[in-house]
């Protein structure tokens, strides 16, 4: 996993609920997450040409 982060801008990290993704990613030094359950980041998330520009909330 740090191997393709340090090659990659963003990953898409997916799977079954309770299955250690927010660990996994909370492991990894330097690296910002965004939870897409909440209603609140999927609307940020919603238009891709803008979402770069924004601050968005992180977690």
């Amino acid at each position: 996993m740090e191997t393709l982060w340090r090659g990659k801008s963003v990953i898409w990290l997916s799977g079954v609920r309770r299955a250690g993704k927010t660990v996994l990613c909370q492991s990894l030094s330097g690296v910002e997450y965004f939870d897409c359950e909440l209603p609140r980041v999927r609307g940020e998330l919603a238009d891709p040409e803008e979402f770069p520009g924004r601050q968005l909330l992180r977690f």
